[in-house]
């Protein structure tokens, strides 16, 4: 549509002067016709991202478009100078936000560094709108049908409105949601809408078929007064796009005029065209910095604590984030190693080591977050239907015997997150799981998998270009037999030196798939001329892969309670045991303390460090001669988890332990 919008809009003079019998008719009483079109929506707002909170920003703009079609009439006030416009249609008026980006701090298990986790927030709404408009049109060349047109309109919504607001994950690329996407949904339901008020002005003019008919290129801009919302301050503003067909009788002057006959029509004689020229590549690599990428390979234990909570929305018995249908094959040490995947599959790994230890149980305890319901009795009965659901799961996809689980019920859990934040709330909706076997909710443990970490940090790449060269668009891409590892696009002439940064990403896949100590990847550079034609350089990199001289065992066992720093019994018990596994005589040992975002930065790295010193003093009441070369605290500088999931906030409140040991020095080797 917009490509037949530009011919008609572009060719109108040309056009109208090739028959001259066609006379514009704007002296006939009225006119009517069809009209479809299309709508590029703005959309601002000052919506917050998490209701009555400012912890993610706030909704400010996006851009979103829709169709419309309908029916129009015009009346003639002043001949061939002013008619009255009146105008019907059934458009879409989707709307689009979306926030600035959330930015948080992911640990990565293949790399040991920390990555920033960037976000961002979309809210869209669902919009069916029949809207009326009356205007004026005005004609102001005399003899040319272009015209000026300005009117105002009122849109009543013709269908039941939705919204949805969905959460996406931009970088790193290695991370996704729970459901193994980039985007999870957050919200969605009924949006309630306001009647369209607005005003609109628009230039177009009429293409002649035939002395009646004519098609009508219209562009224009809409400004609405109304909210998007009811409920919400949602302003809008549209760019149209607009092409009608139109049938005007005609008056009695062009009822009269002559049809002249057509002129001869004279064929010139065809010329050949030239023969075609070879081209010249004007892109060719010059330089590529790293004669060798290195790439050292280290070899990664690494603990991670059960988080015994599993949690819920407010008056829902459906759990968050935790996987429900899991197959009857799962198996614990197929789980990613991804700290909140595991996590996620926190049913799987409990039932299925419930299964290997005949007699264990478990209690299952049900909690609101004292706020849900009006009365004690609906709270604690909500908490029941949460533990039920959890048991329910349990027994029915896995076949646990029912006697072996038990269910309870509270308003309010015993050790309360704080209730002056909603995030506080959100913790507090929880069932918690306690058992009479330690090795039910015992660590998880990923042994000896491959971590690999880059030498150089970038790869610098320089290309010689010629400037006269006509280059539309162009492709940077790095190919392992033939799997794309990294790309890079742009438009016109590409710089002359590109630095490609050797992230996680590209690196875990590099080292996953090298063959050998010995490899190459291909540096592809391609690019189309102005003439339509596909050039490309191509250049070989050659990789090499080194083994690191020690191992690392990483502990992340210690999971606090909120505003808490001592340590429990539970887990000094697995400190002991990890100490007593891990740390060799020539062992050297980092302790990092963390919190969530929660509370104000300076405390929360006072607190940080407390649970650092917690660690650190009971690891030396253990064994008093260890290498401990530094102990600090990190607060919420370096966001490792999600912080707007509760799971996230609570494996944000670890002591992390990571202890290098010089291969073949561990115990027992």
């Amino acid at each position: 549509m917009i490509r037949l919008f530009i011919l008609c809009l572009f060719f109108p003079v040309l056009l109208h002067s090739q028959d001259s019998t066609i006379q514009y008719g704007s002296n006939a009483p009225y006119a009517f016709g069809f009209i479809v079109g299309q709508s590029f929506i703005s959309n601002q707002s000052n919506i917050a991202v998490i209701p009555n909170a400012l912890t993610c920003g706030q909704f400010e703009n996006g851009n979103s478009s829709g169709l419309s079609m309908g029916i129009f009439g015009e009346l003639t006030l002043i001949p061939s100078f002013l008619t009255l416009s009146g105008r019907a249609y059934y458009a879409q008026h989707p709307g689009a936000l979306q926030s600035s980006q959330c930015e948080y701090i992911v640990y990565n298990q293949q790399s040991g560094t920390y990555d920033s986790l960037r976000m961002k927030n979309q809210y869209t709404v669902s919009l069916d709108r029949m809207i009326f408009d009356i205007g004026l049109s005005l004609y102001p060349i005399p003899e040319f049908p272009l015209f000026l047109r300005g009117g105002a309109s009122v849109g009543f919504g013709i269908s039941a409105n939705s919204y949805e607001r969905t959460q996406t994950i931009i970088e790193p690329a290695y991370v996704n949601f729970t459901n193994g996407t980039k985007t999870r949904l957050i919200d969605k339901g009924n949006a309630e809408t306001n009647t369209l008020i607005g005003a609109n002005a628009s230039i177009g003019y009429h293409l002649h078929l035939s002395p009646t008919f004519s098609i009508m290129p219209e562009i224009g801009y809409t400004h609405a007064f109304s909210s998007l919302l009811k409920n919400e301050d949602w302003k809008y503003q549209s760019f149209d796009i607009k092409l009608g067909l139109t049938y005007r009788p005609l008056d009695e002057k062009g009822k009269n005029i002559p049809i002249e006959s057509e002129p001869p029509i004279i064929i010139a004689e065809e010329i050949p065209p030239p023969p075609a020229q070879a081209i010249v590549n004007p892109i060719r690599f010059a330089d590529i910095n790293a004669p060798e990428l290195e790439l050292q390979q280290t070899v990664i234990t690494q603990t991670f604590p059960i988080l015994p909570y599993i949690f819920f929305d407010p008056g829902s018995v459906v759990p968050n984030s935790i996987k429900t249908n899991v197959s009857p094959d799962f198996r614990e040490d197929q789980v990613s190693s991804n700290t909140l995947e595991t996590y996620n599959n926190l049913l799987g790994i409990i039932a299925k080591r419930m299964l290997n230890s005949r007699d264990s149980k478990i209690t299952l305890i049900g909690n609101s977050d004292g706020k849900e319901k009006s009365s004690l009795k609906e709270r604690k009965s909500l908490a029941q239907e949460r533990a039920q659901s959890i048991k329910d799961i349990l027994v029915n996809n896995w076949g646990i015997q029912s006697d072996r689980i038990l269910i309870q019920s509270r308003d309010i859990p015993r050790i309360l997150s704080n209730k002056e934040y909603i995030e506080g709330d959100a913790e507090n909706r929880r069932i918690e799981i306690e058992t009479n076997s330690p090795e039910i909710l015992s660590p998880v443990i990923y042994s000896k998998f491959n971590e690999y970490i880059p030498i150089q940090n970038t790869v610098s790449i320089a290309l010689e270009t010629d400037a006269k060269a006509e280059i539309t668009d162009w492709k940077l891409s790095i190919l392992h037999h033939d799997k794309q590892l990294y790309v890079k696009s742009g438009i016109q002439l590409p710089d002359t030196k590109f630095d490609i940064p050797l992230d996680s990403g590209i690196i875990s896949s590099l080292g996953n798939i090298i063959s050998g100590m010995q490899d190459s990847v291909d540096i592809l550079l391609e690019f189309r001329l102005a003439s339509g034609e596909m050039l490309s350089s191509r250049t070989k990199q050659s990789i090499k892969n080194t083994q690191n001289t020690y191992e690392i065992s990483r502990l992340s066992l210690i999971v606090f309670e909120y505003d808490e720093s001592t340590l429990s019994d539970k887990n000094a018990k697995m400190m002991r045991e990890f100490l007593k596994k891990e740390i060799g005589s020539q062992s050297k040992i980092d302790i990092i303390g963390s919190t969530d975002r929660l509370g104000e930065a300076t405390y929360n790295v006072e607190l940080s460090q407390e649970r650092a010193k917690a660690v650190e003093k009971f690891t030396r009441s253990v064994q008093n001669n260890l290498n401990i070369i530094s102990v600090r605290g990190i607060g919420s500088s370096r966001i490792l988890f999600d912080n707007s999931l509760p799971e996230g906030r609570y494996y944000c409140r670890t002591v992390s332990i990571e202890v290098k040991n010089p291969i073949q020095s561990l115990p027992g080797k």
